[in-house]
């Protein structure tokens, strides 16, 4: 339902350019964040709200001295009301960021990998699993 959007494909990097952008950085974070939720209404204030504190986080971890650090947003870029539909006309481009998924990352089985439980929501409302990474390097 996202697809077209300013950070979400066609308007994010290939595959092959997603993983020479991964080699730039040695480590990362993988942050859950539950919330419970029909899945057939999703709570959008909730999400801009984990949005900017994520944001706040990569912002305080470039600060700390680590420049290059880089947010995989828990979703797709929710921060205006309409979004212009490309990275071009952006109108928060200092704060937009991309989804894992938008930058070719198998979610599923990368929390997995880190020791994390995910689950496919079937049943609604549930708890649901939003996940964001914080690469730094």
């Amino acid at each position: 339902s996202d697809y077209g959007l300013g950070t979400c494909p066609p308007n994010t990097p290939s595959v092959n350019e997603c993983d020479r952008f991964f080699k730039e950085y040695e480590s990362g974070v993988v942050i859950r964040l539950n919330k419970y939720a029909d899945k057939d209404s999703y709570p959008s204030d909730w999400s801009r709200e984990m949005t900017n504190r994520l944001l706040k986080i990569e912002r305080e971890i470039f600060l700390s001295g680590y420049q290059k650090v880089f947010l995989l947003n828990q979703t797709c870029c929710s921060l205006c009301k309409e979004c212009s539909g490309n990275r071009k006309d952006c109108r928060d481009k200092k704060n937009s960021r991309p989804s894992p998924e938008s930058f070719a990352v198998d979610v599923y089985q990368t929390v997995r990998k880190v020791g994390l439980e995910i689950n496919v929501v079937a049943d609604s409302p549930a708890e649901m699993n939003r996940i964001a990474i914080l690469l730094i390097e």
